[in-house]
């Protein structure tokens, strides 16, 4: 039977919307468990629900102790600007859980005390309110000098964050044997900007420090709340390493073995000895597979005691817009596309213009951090680490192959569909407009780049196209990004040209209107770690009308 744990939920009135949020994040870590075949499931419960009714000596708060807090396996307090009313003979409710809870957990070891206050903007109306915040000011200082807070935030999502990890870090480490020495520590970091649309993102190294105390080994488990889909090598370890960094010493290299869909395995780490500060470097997970926004949480599992053992360690958002625009780059498309006549002859007539830019600074990257020639490795955009190179860091394997590096830079795709019989399109090889120092140039995706291209090239108004072949009406063109001049935010723009001599007695070309996706490439369905390439990314698109081919009697 699945242990079920019994979270109890003390708060004042003013803090409604993050009562919801927990429950979110319980449902969350609930699946998260699921997925991981842990036994574990929380259970939220409601006083008004959970609490049996009847008659208490001490009143509400009495009955509410015995069978809620005395009770419970983890009580989550949370305050704002009020402190609560009196309970009983306490001067808080939620302040007399509050400490109940503690002062059971300093005799029975049970339950997880989870504090967490939101910090501004405080509004008192009155005196009296300006009294609730001065006590609620002082709950948190006395809190804080005892190292007792959990978290402090500003935004719900930032609550959601801490109240899903410090819940997952729980179940995880909760019925591992601790050992005091050596200790582990978990630093904090800034998250990776993920993009929303990458199956195989990078995230934020993970930096760990182990201290003195006898030297063995451990194996370091840690769990993501998505998918881990790092590239499998040929001994069937991941491309994740776990390393040294102190500096002093010859770097200490332990790699990662994927256990489950969304866990790492480094077994064989040596502590103790002296202190260690260790790295996990080249994580990658699916960002799409989380709402965006959203974070990825990871959480550090062993049998070392840790006083924080989870970090946020990436925030998703989309990553590219897609736009149609007209010949001119002036304007988007009408939805119907450009109208073409069937009774007039085109020969090289600019039709459009596609349209791909960041969504952020950053989201167009290199394929190594060396291309980057003399921009940094990454940038700082909101509160999160933006790599402008897609392969992380490196090291040498055993067989002298060089592990982390991504299969290329960033890769822009736009799809054609429904292409009329008769009609011969054209692409830009390159970016016909791009921001400064932004460029792609166009590949056969099942080759390196190459300065010819198997299809043949043309040229129209001065830029050097190539023409696609439109089987069955489809064909896919792919440009990778090759350079990038600043770490300012960017588009790039490719032109779009047709041609054909307009048979209306023969039909040709055929009537009919194109269509067109735009996405980064490649496209998989692979949402787990495997030997497919990196990045790669979902489809996300929705199709554009580009043109249609009308018959002048039909307009």
């Amino acid at each position: 039977m699945t242990p079920e744990l019994i979270i109890a939920f003390a708060s004042p009135s003013d803090v409604k919307d993050e009562w919801s949020i927990a429950e979110q994040a319980v449902r969350s870590v609930n699946k998260l468990l699921r997925v991981a075949a842990h036994p574990t499931r929380f259970h939220l419960a409601r006083w008004n629900l959970d609490v049996p009714r009847g008659y208490q000596p001490g009143g509400a708060q009495e009955r509410i102790d015995a069978h809620l807090i005395d009770k419970c396996d983890v009580l989550v307090a949370v305050f704002h600007e009020r402190y609560g009313e009196s309970g009983g003979s306490s001067e808080s409710g939620t302040a007399h859980e509050l400490w109940r809870a503690y002062h059971s957990r300093e005799q029975n070891e049970r339950p997880e005390v989870l504090a967490y206050f939101k910090d501004g903007p405080y509004y008192p109306a009155n005196s009296r309110e300006a009294d609730q915040l001065q006590k609620v000011l002082a709950l948190r200082e006395n809190l804080e000098s005892k190292k007792l807070l959990s978290g402090r935030f500003r935004e719900v999502f930032q609550f959601y964050d801490y109240l899903q990890g410090d819940l997952y870090s729980f179940a995880m480490n909760r019925n591992t044997p601790k050992s005091s020495v050596p200790s582990l520590t978990v630093e904090s970091c800034l998250p990776t900007l993920a993009r929303a649309e990458c199956i195989a993102e990078r995230i934020s190294d993970i930096v760990l420090r182990t201290g003195v105390g006898p030297a063995r080994t451990i194996d370091l488990q840690i769990f993501l709340n998505t998918q881990v889909t790092n590239r499998i090598l040929r001994d069937r370890s991941a491309d994740v390493f776990l390393v040294t960094e102190d500096g002093t010493r010859p770097r200490e290299l332990v790699m990662g073995q994927c256990v489950g869909s969304n866990s790492v395995l480094f077994s064989g780490v040596p502590v103790g000895g002296h202190e260690r500060q260790w790295r996990i470097s080249n994580l990658r997970v699916s960002s799409n597979a989380l709402q965006s926004p959203s974070s990825v949480i990871c959480v550090v599992s062993s049998d070392l005691t840790a006083s924080k053992a989870w970090v946020v360690a990436g925030r998703t958002a989309p990553g590219l817009e897609f736009d149609v625009l007209d010949a001119d780059s002036e304007a988007p498309l009408p939805p119907y596309g450009v109208v073409l006549s069937q009774s007039k002859n085109y020969f090289g007539a600019r039709v459009a213009t596609l349209r791909f830019g960041e969504r952020y600074p950053g989201a167009f990257k290199m394929a190594t951090v060396e291309l980057c020639r003399s921009l940094p490795a990454s940038i700082v955009f909101q509160d999160c680490v933006v790599p402008l190179s897609e392969s992380g860091t490196t090291v040498s394997g055993a067989d002298g192959t060089v592990i982390g590096l991504a299969n290329s830079g960033t890769r822009l795709c736009a799809s054609f569909h429904n292409v009329p019989v008769g009609l011969r399109l054209f692409v830009s090889r390159g970016s016909s407009r791009s921001t400064a120092g932004l460029n792609a140039h166009l590949i056969d995706e099942n080759r390196d780049i190459s300065p010819s291209d198997s299809r043949s090239v043309v040229e129209h108004n001065g830029i050097s196209c190539v023409e696609l072949s439109t089987p069955q009406g489809f064909s896919t063109v792919v440009w990778e990004i090759t350079d990038r001049g600043n770490v300012d935010r960017g588009w790039l723009e490719f032109a779009v040209f047709a041609s054909f001599e307009g048979a209306p007695h023969l039909n040709s070309p055929a009537l009919g209107t194109a269509c067109v996706n735009g996405s980064f490439s490649p496209i998989s369905t692979v949402t787990s770690a495997s030997a497919s390439p990196v990045p790669r990314f979902a489809d996300t698109s929705r199709a554009r009308n580009v043109l249609q081919v009308m018959n002048e009697l039909y307009r």
